[in-house]
This record gives C-alpha cells, structure tokens and sequence, in this order.
C-alpha cells in the first residue's frame, strides 16, 4: 500500500468508530472484515460486516448528525467519521451488502496534503 497523507489519531477515530458500530450491529455474534485496496488515485478502506444492515431509506441521511438506527445510539458518530474523512480530501460510503450487513467504504486520495492544520500531517501506510 502507498503512503498516505493523514492525521493518524483521527484516522484512527474513523476506523475505531466504523469497526465498533459493526461490531454493534451484531448482537448474535458474527465476522468483522477490515481491508484496503489501492486505486489509481486513492487508497480505500473498507470495514464490512454481517450486522443486521441500514434500511434504505436511512442510507441517504446516515451520516447526517443525529442520525441513528439504535436505541442508545446518539447519531455522532458517522457524522464524525464524514467530516474527518471530508477534511482529508476524501470520501466515505455505505452500501447494503448483497447478503447481510454493511459494507463502509473510506477512499483516501494519494499526494493529498489535504486541509488538515499544519503540523498534524502524517504519513502513515495503512494497510
């Protein structure tokens, strides 16, 4: 995988807060699939599980602040997830998977210096 230039503590944020709402959205148990890929200009991040999934017509709105599909849920968290995302030049995507669950998508451009402050860019291989 190819460098990428990020702030590593909010990237992890976004990886930590996309891995526990997977593990969140299976109660009975089930696998967690983290993996990146790279593309011509970006890196992607992918966080899949087999989770119980967003009903369509969330899917528009779930990264909207407030937005949640649990009862305990406050809706922050994915709205975090976007605009840390977005402030690194990228772009975050959920989609139903064919079967069962959610599949969260973050796609990362390579040789961005994105509009982070100065001072908090990193190069970090994440892979």
């Amino acid at each position: 995988m190819p460098a990428v230039s990020v702030d590593p503590e909010q990237m992890k944020q976004v990886l930590l807060n996309l891995a526990l709402n997977a593990i969140q959205a299976m109660p009975a148990g089930g696998e967690v699939l983290m993996r990146a890929a790279r593309k011509p200009e970006a890196v992607v991040l992918e966080v899949q599980d087999e989770g119980m999934g967003i009903p369509p017509e969330d899917l528009e709105r779930v990264f909207n602040p407030f937005v949640t599909t649990r009862a305990d849920g406050t809706g922050l968290g994915l709205s975090i997830a976007y605009q840390i995302v977005s402030q690194h030049g990228g772009h975050i995507a959920a989609r139903r998977n064919p079967e069962t669950g959610m599949t969260f998508s973050v796609t990362l451009p390579l040789g961005s210096e994105a509009n982070l402050p100065e001072g908090n860019l990193q190069e970090e291989n994440h892979a």
